[in-house]
């Protein structure tokens, strides 16, 4: 008996759960739980399993340390801090409330504007006051 496998269920330890496509290309024996796998960006399709030694880069993107910066740190903003904890905390702290009401919740957040402005301090801000990083 031969069976394709043509999409697979992730189950991330946020606990969010994705059901994705694979590719074709794909070699299924590599599929193994707690594997590292690459995702299509805007797809979700699962395009590449990584090797073992990419899991120690991986680590470094999810770092436990959190920066230090606190939104009291920043001066000023304060529309832009709200809507940035409304856009990025509360979907991570009260994921129940857009179940609830049965929207999606934003993916991310664009910020712009000249060096110097507090862009990169409100990201880590976030970083410390959710769980990740802040990325660039």
């Amino acid at each position: 008996l031969f069976v394709l496998i043509l999409y697979i269920i992730f189950v991330l330890p946020s606990g969010s759960n994705y059901y994705v496509r694979i590719l074709s290309t794909i070699d299924r024996e590599l599929l193994k739980p707690n594997a590292s796998v690459a995702l299509h960006k805007h797809s979700n399709a699962l395009v590449d399993v990584l090797p073992p030694e990419a899991d120690s880069s991986i680590m470094m993107l999810t770092s436990d340390q959190k920066p230090d910066v606190m939104y009291a740190d920043i001066g000023g903003m304060d529309i832009q801090k709200q809507e940035v904890r409304e856009a990025v905390e509360l979907p991570l702290t009260h994921f129940e409330l857009y179940k609830q009401i049965g929207i999606d919740p934003p993916r991310g957040v664009l910020m712009y504007g000249p060096p110097g402005c507090g862009k990169t301090m409100l990201a880590k801000a976030v970083a410390h006051h959710t769980t990740g990083k802040p990325s660039t």
